[in-house]
């Protein structure tokens, strides 16, 4: 699979700039020789105005690379929420579900690798509301034991 890419946007909303309501399970439930690899997931570079969360996550990216057994494997790059220029009446961005559970309840000789998860360079003006807003940071290296067997 290629990357997902939500970049370089020039947004303008009544309500909210970006909302992503669902967003998980990539390289889920693997078994066996099974691989899968991706690239990055990217939010980066967009100019957004908006009377609402700038950018809303109901479920931020999580449980990629998850439930892998015998020698699944998944790579993927990083996700990314960089460069970003958001002006808006609530939270600049706000994630509301997990951020995290990648490469969670592995077992056998399956493997997970990703690369960075990031939040750089963001130029955020929330009147009324946080910045950024994370609900629930979770296992984001709990179980890399699991991968050294």
């Amino acid at each position: 699979m290629g990357s997902v890419l939500v970049n370089d946007n020039n947004i303008t909303s009544d309500d909210e700039g970006i909302h992503v309501s669902d967003f998980y399970e990539f390289g889920y439930r693997m078994y066996g020789t099974s691989s899968f690899t991706m690239g990055n997931v990217e939010f980066c570079r967009n100019d957004i105005n908006a009377s609402g969360y700038g950018m809303n996550f109901g479920d931020m990216p999580n449980y990629f690379g998850e439930q892998l057994d015998d020698n699944a494997s998944v790579v993927m790059g990083g996700i990314l929420f960089n460069e970003n220029r958001i002006n808006s009446t609530d939270d600049g961005i706000y994630c509301e579900g997990y951020l995290g559970n990648f490469g969670y309840d592995m077992d056998g000789n399956a493997t997970f690798e990703m690369g960075n998860v990031e939040f750089n360079s963001n130029r955020i003006d929330s009147k009324g509301g946080d910045g950024m807003y994370w609900r629930r940071l979770r296992s984001l290296a709990i179980r890399c034991i699991t991968m050294l067997r």
